[in-house]
């Protein structure tokens, strides 16, 4: 190892200084090192912080004047620099102002100063020790907290958001924990977590109670102060709410539920389907009439309450318009009928065109020949033309119909013409399906026709009944039977015959029938 210091040369038998590099080295005119001087004993060094390390040994004889201390930061074996220069007295020396996670070396020596002579010993050591890693900074605690309650559809007692933001002022957390309690002064109950760098999460709370959140920054080894508490009471939405015209407008009246909202957001839509604000009102306000409106122009409308810069759930929507006339004859509507086997759904699908202005609504009508006995089967919202229904499909399985519709517009000053009639079914299954063999390439398939309003049969043809499936024909509606032709001989085939509607192919295990037959062998 090398020692860093002072230069030395060999002068009888003795290391003799010939000059000192180290300010820290006593001044004398010559110096070596003396076997009778013994080297300092039990040195040890000890790590006690990520920037200190403590080294403590024992004298071996009472003539030293002092000790020195060198150091190495590239191993025991690398190169010391002397590090210090102590007293007779000392037994310990505190190395401070180092790098943690970082291994330093050392060797201690005494010396003694006889007239001009500096005699040195050997060194105790190496003893070499590994500072701790230094802890992680301090993580910032989030600042401007704040809780805004936002519309939640969810069901009770969880049916209204908040929304709750704060500063990130930390740059090594590895997330954030948010903490709920009914009031600022506690207790706080752990609700959930934001991963690193969020700055908002959405949680619930329960209509007119006042909830308070507070953020805490958290890594994996520790935890900042938890930010400042920030409180609000998500408000209960209006309900009932109506739309009545007059001759200045169209007036709105509500129910106010909240006892803690700070005023009202009245707004609009129109034919386009683009919602506007059209006012804000204070609080306890139970209507409003809107005057920038027009004739036989429908109108939506909706209300919420509002509550710390955020809102209510919405009202129910309510329709308003000023009519002169009655509506416009919907158009071109259609309907069908389809079966989600994997989910067990059978699904009724209705829609129309809307070709009025001024429509506070729409009904649809139902009757089973499409003539007579119309009976109101749903309504549906002004601007919406459409309409879907789902029902147990194994409810329906054994129980085949055939229904016609048609639409009607609505408002107050009458009902508009009726829409055409769409008619259409489901589960008529073709019954008593037969497959005859005619001669070496011809099958007849003969069946009953149970459907009514099937727009036509479709003949679909296999070689097994798991095989892959082809379509073989499609007949015209009230078929009941079918030739098959240019088959190979002596084969059996098998066959599904399946009824389609006017816009939907049934292809369902309740809508078709089977059956086999074998061509004639040559």
């Amino acid at each position: 190892m090398r020692h860093l210091g002072f230069a030395s040369v060999v002068l009888s038998g003795c290391i003799v200084a010939c000059g000192s590099d180290s300010t820290l080295d006593p001044p004398s005119a010559s110096t070596s090192q003396n076997a009778s001087l013994n080297a300092p004993g039990s040195l040890r060094a000890s790590p006690v912080s990520p920037t200190e390390v403590d080294l403590a040994w024992q004298p071996s004889s009472t003539q030293e004047n002092g000790f020195q201390v060198y150091r190495s930061t590239t191993g025991a074996s690398g190169a010391y620099t002397l590090l210090a220069s102590l007293a007779a007295t000392a037994r310990s020396y505190a190395d401070v102002g180092l790098a943690g996670s970082t291994e330093y070396c050392y060797e201690v020596r005494s010396w003694r100063t006889t007239g001009k002579i500096t005699t040195y010993s050997s060194y105790a050591g190496p003893m070499c020790a590994m500072t701790p890693a230094p802890p992680p900074p301090p993580i910032a605690s989030p600042s401007g907290v704040s809780a805004v309650p936002v519309r939640d559809d969810y069901e009770a007692p969880y049916n209204s958001g908040v929304q709750v933001n704060w500063a990130d002022n930390s740059t090594n957390e590895d997330g954030f924990r948010i903490d709920q309690a009914s009031s600022a002064a506690g207790p706080w109950t752990h609700v959930t977590t934001s991963p690193a760098n969020s700055t908002s999460v959405h949680w619930y709370g329960v209509r007119e109670q006042q909830v308070c959140f507070r953020v805490t920054a958290v890594n994996s080894s520790s935890a900042s102060n938890p930010s400042a508490a920030a409180c609000t009471t998500p408000p209960a939405n209006p309900t009932n709410l109506a739309a009545r015209p007059t001759d200045h407008g169209i007036d709105l009246a509500w129910s106010d539920n909240s006892a803690v909202e700070d005023g009202y957001r009245v707004s609009r839509a129109d034919a386009s389907g683009i919602w506007t604000d059209v006012a804000a009102l204070p609080a306890n306000a139970t209507s409003y009439v809107d005057e920038a409106v027009f004739a036989n122009v429908t109108y939506i409308y909706r209300i919420q309450a509002l509550k710390d810069g955020g809102s209510s759930n919405y009202s129910n929507q309510a329709v308003g318009v000023i009519p002169t006339d009655r509506p416009a004859t919907p158009l071109d509507a259609a309907a069908t009928y389809w079966a989600d086997n994997e989910y067990g759904w059978l699904h009724f699908d209705a829609w129309w065109t809307d070709a009025s202005t001024n429509e506070e609504g729409f009904r649809l009508e139902s009757s089973s020949d499409g003539v007579s006995g119309w009976m109101t089967l749903a309504a549906t919202p002004a601007n919406a033309p459409y309409f879907s229904a789902k029902y147990d499909l194994f409810l329906f399985a054994t129980a085949p119909f055939s229904v016609c519709h048609r639409v009607i517009a609505f408002n107050a000053a009458g009902d508009s013409d009726p829409s055409n009639v769409v008619c259409t079914g489901w589960g008529e299954a073709p019954g008593n399906l037969v497959a005859t063999t005619v001669d070496q390439q011809s099958i007849d398939l003969s069946w009953t026709d149970t459907a009514r309003f099937e727009k036509g049969y479709l003949v679909l043809r296999s070689t097994s009944l798991d095989g892959m499936w082809e379509v073989a024909g499609a007949v015209a509606a009230n078929a009941t039977n079918h030739r098959d032709t240019g088959l190979a001989s002596g084969r059996e085939y098998w066959y599904i015959v399946s009824v389609e509607y006017d816009l939907y192919s049934v292809y369902d295990p309740f809508n078709y029938s089977y059956a086999s037959a074998t061509t004639l062998s040559p």
